[in-house]
This record gives structure tokens, C-alpha cells and sequence, in this order.
């Protein structure tokens, strides 16, 4: 039987786009990339490749002579590793400014990255950017409905 993999474990498409360079540079007929793809990365179609299987991949094309231009963080191994301790920290500073609970960091969490936390460097990355930005602008005071009650006076009826 097949194990199916989630769309999470497949290589992006910037990750496809470095293969597609290496072969171009590299110079590689067809039927020598599908090889090439089958004895590296187990697989004949480059955008079946795990993480894992990407990163043999690429490692065999450094091999014979590619030399990536792209920017160090679509190949870096870097991308991949779980989030540092720092990290986590300074998310959870940053949602302390803003006040926000469990579920609507969940929530912010699943519009930036597709995930409930972050799981790996780069998401870390990519919700502390957007958290601080959101700090910078002053957004916690215009969303955070209990900072606001506080300092608005009591609403009375106008018919006493």
C-alpha cells in the first residue's frame, strides 16, 4: 500500500525552481534528470520530492557542478530546523503586547503560515516579522476589547 503524503511534506514551488536551475545549468536531457531524480530522491517527478528527498537531490547536483544563486534560505537546511527557544519567546512576548488569547493566536497564526504554531525557523520568522509590525502600528489598542473598556466611560440610557 502507498502512504499518500500531506501537501506540508512536499517541496514548494521555490524549491522546485532551484531544480529547474540546476538542470538548466547542469545541462541535463530529460531522461538523465528522471534518473538522476530516481536514484537521489526515490521519485521520477521532482514536485513529489520530500524535503528530504530535495535536499539529496540537490546535494548530487552540487556535486556535478551547480553553483545556486538563489537566496540561502530557499536550500539552506536552516529552513527546516524546529523553531529555537528565542524564537518562542519573542512570539510569546510579542502576543503579550497585543493580548491576544489562545485561539486568536491560533487563528493569526493559521492566516500567516497554515498552521496552528509554528513549527520550523522560517515560520517562526515569518509570524515574529508580522507580530512586530502589528506592535509598531499600535494595533493591540484598536482590537483588544478589554484594554478599550477599560478606559471608555459607562454607556448610560438615555431615558433614565
Amino acid at each position: 500500500m502507498q502512504q499518500v503524503q500531506t501537501r506540508e511534506e512536499l517541496i514548494s514551488r521555490k524549491h522546485l525552481a532551484v531544480l529547474a536551475v540546476a538542470r538548466q545549468q547542469l545541462k541535463l536531457e530529460e531522461e538523465v534528470w528522471r534518473d538522476l531524480l530516481k536514484v537521489y530522491g526515490g521519485k521520477v517527478s521532482a514536485k513529489e520530492l520530500t524535503f528530504a528527498e530535495f535536499e539529496a537531490v540537490l546535494r548530487r547536483c552540487e556535486e556535478l557542478g551547480f553553483v545556486s544563486t538563489a537566496r540561502k534560505r530557499y536550500v539552506a537546511c536552516a529552513l527546516y530546523e524546529v523553531v529555537t527557544p528565542a524564537q518562542q519567546v519573542k512570539i510569546q512576548e510579542l502576543y503579550g503586547k497585543l493580548g491576544w488569547g489562545a485561539a486568536r493566536q491560533a487563528g493569526f497564526n493559521r492566516r500567516q503560515i497554515r498552521k496552528g504554531w509554528p513549527q520550523t525557523q522560517s515560520d517562526a520568522s515569518r509570524i515574529i516579522e508580522s507580530l512586530k509590525k502589528m506592535v509598531a502600528r499600535g494595533y493591540s489598542e484598536r482590537t483588544n476589547p478589554q484594554s478599550n473598556l477599560a478606559e471608555s466611560p459607562e454607556i448610560t440610557p438615555a431615558h433614565s
